[in-house]
């Protein structure tokens, strides 16, 4: 969140916009969605039909 603020920061408080507390917790909050939404769909998506090939192979 530092990082993104320090990068992204002076940028968008040239465009007019102040990340204050209730939105670096917006932001917060929408990364930590945003990593969860992408962990799961690479657990349905790439792990369980990996893990039902390995299966079927013998061993």
């Amino acid at each position: 969140m530092a990082a993104f603020l320090a990068l992204a920061g002076p940028k968008l408080a040239a465009a007019g916009f102040h990340a204050d507390l209730t939105w670096q917790y917006i932001i917060l909050f929408g990364a930590a969605l945003a990593i969860y939404a992408i962990s799961t769909a690479a657990a349905f998506l790439i792990d369980h039909p990996l893990q039902r090939l390995l299966h079927r192979l013998p061993v």
